[in-house]
């Protein structure tokens, strides 16, 4: 059974019922029967973490895992940046944190993770930024001078920053618009030059031309409309309206097939718009939750992931059009 640590600042408390867990935490309401140690401190008294130090010299021989929690802050802007009282209580509480670990130097297993629930980084939450970027700061610190000095593994499994239900979500929302966006690519073309065809006489230039600008000069105008309604309202409402609406026309426009021409290219564009408008926010969002250090792997891993799959869809839709059409040619 693992020794685990929590020290709880804010945020929801994640733990394993298989760990012998003793928590730490300022709020008596976190108080949970299932955590048989649990100590309500004053993040700003020393002698408080003194007291926690005793009380985890006499429950655990070693320590496995220490779980650090500082998220889910709903700050109103204003406010938060005069609130002298919260500006001070975090720099003393990340200065009282290191002395803290500091006393537990010799609890520390050979394997020992640190977990980081930590506060997504925000123009809006500069002092919390400020709180989890020197914890991340003295921790890297702290890694570099154990394995010299106690020959502790310096592997990059020894520190954990688990990744953040946000960015797993932006990963996937990613990968859901490539193979949206990719199967639109690959039978709106075979659409509209059915409707234009059969409803006037067209040069494969042209039609290729108007193909062309339909699917894609939209996607321009709908890039940077996205991004401004984004800076303005919010990335995650954006990206739920584009997503419902496009989902929505993608529903919709197999039944504009006896419409006039004209008509279908404009619910074609407007489909094209929405489509492809949430590509450049999701690429701000991802960018802005992730960390620096791991912000090139992570864009890197997401188009892997999304164009991987997305690459899929133009070979599914040949498939059902073809067999939904006996292989006979169309």
């Amino acid at each position: 059974m693992n020794n685990s640590l929590i020290i709880h600042y804010h945020g929801k408390i994640k733990y394993s019922e298989k760990d012998n867990i003793i928590l730490i935490s300022e709020d008596s309401n976190w108080k949970n029967d299932s955590i048989k140690k649990q100590l309500q401190i004053d993040f700003l008294n020393i002698e408080d973490y003194v007291k926690a130090t005793q009380l985890i010299n006499q429950e655990f021989n070693e320590i496995n895992k220490i779980i650090i929690i500082n998220d889910s802050y709903d700050l109103n802007m204003i406010s938060y940046q005069y609130d002298y009282e919260l500006i001070k209580k975090n720099y003393y509480s990340v200065g009282n944190l290191i002395f803290f670990i500091n006393l537990l130097l010799d609890k520390f297993a050979e394997n020992m993770i640190f977990e980081l629930l930590l506060e997504e980084e925000s123009h809006f939450k500069v002092h919390i930024n400020n709180f989890n970027l020197s914890l991340k700061h003295y921790l890297k610190t702290l890694q570099k001078d154990l394995s010299k000095k106690y020959q502790f593994d310096h592997s990059p499994s020894y520190f954990q920053s688990k990744q953040s239900s946000q960015n797993k979500f932006l990963v996937r929302g990613y990968t859901a618009h490539c193979v949206e966006l990719f199967g639109m690519w690959s039978w709106l073309p075979v659409f509209l030059s059915f409707i234009l065809i059969r409803d006037m006489v067209i040069s494969p230039l042209v039609l290729g031309l108007i193909i062309g600008l339909i699917l894609h000069l939209s996607g321009v105008i709908s890039s940077l409309t996205s991004g401004v309604l984004a800076d303005k309202f919010g990335r995650k409402n954006i990206l739920i309206i584009f997503a419902l609406t496009s989902s929505v026309f993608s529903f919709a426009i197999g039944w504009t097939e006896n419409w006039h021409w004209m008509l279908v290219c404009l619910f074609s564009i407007i489909y094209s718009f929405f489509s492809i408008g949430d590509s450049g926010v999701l690429t701000a969002a991802l960018s802005e939750s992730m960390e620096r250090n791991f912000l090139g792997r992570a864009l890197a891993y997401r188009s892997i992931v999304g164009m991987g799959l997305g690459s899929l869809t133009p070979g599914v839709f040949g498939l059902i059009l073809d067999a939904t059409n006996n292989y006979e040619p169309i």
